[in-house]
């Protein structure tokens, strides 16, 4: 019995180890942008959440699309104290991939000498951070979601090995550009309220009357 007590208390304290899944989402979202500020450009922050110690990250890519009628993607920039940044050590951040399109952003970032990031206590990456802020241009009224058919974190290596892959999860986000109200139907509001005023003076007056 004791042994079986002992077999039962070392299985829930295995399965009660469990690591949080890390996230990659748009920091802002829901934006919402009115039509009259179309032409004037806008960020977003691109975020990493809940990365663990162990095994912790070496290497984060991404891919964010979005409706290229809608928005335009002007720039991708990595923000001060991004998530990736190598303490005093710039030159080892080796920048894989970084694309931006009118329709799409690509952010593939990991570090030239692995071992050399560990020695000097930045590696492996944990927690939370920024990894990259966008700017758009909004160039319709209209919505679209901010996608990411493709999110990675790679854990620390030794080569001949690849880096264990890290379940990651991509948090959608949303951009709305609000129309404007169409001054078309100012004038038809107009008549209406006039109409309905009428109509319920009316009824005021029979009441009033009887």
């Amino acid at each position: 019995m004791l042994f079986m007590a002992l077999m039962a208390v070392f299985f829930v304290m295995s399965v009660t180890v469990v690591y949080a899944q890390p996230t990659i989402d748009i920091a802002e979202s829901p934006i919402e942008i009115l039509e009259e500020d179309i032409g004037e450009l806008f960020n977003v922050t691109v975020r990493i959440s809940d990365v663990p110690v162990d095994p912790g990250a070496a290497g984060v890519e991404f891919k964010v699309r979005w409706d290229s009628s809608v928005l335009e993607g002007v720039s991708m920039v990595l923000p001060s104290g991004h998530f990736m940044e190598p303490d005093n050590d710039t030159a080892n951040l080796w920048k894989v991939s970084h694309v931006i399109s009118p329709e799409y952003a690509y952010y593939n970032y990991t570090f030239w000498d692995i071992n050399q990031g560990v020695d000097l206590g930045y590696l492996p990456k944990s927690g939370s951070g920024n990894l990259a802020v966008i700017t758009f241009n909004a160039t319709a009224a209209g919505e679209t979601d901010l996608t990411f058919p493709v999110v990675k974190v790679g854990g620390i290596f030794v080569p001949p090995n690849p880096p264990p892959s890290i379940e990651t999860t991509g948090v959608d986000g949303h951009v709305t550009v609000i129309p404007e109200f169409p001054t078309f139907m100012l004038p038809l509001l107009f008549v209406a309220a006039t109409a309905f005023a009428i109509i319920f003076g009316r009824k005021v007056g029979q009441r009033n009357r009887v």
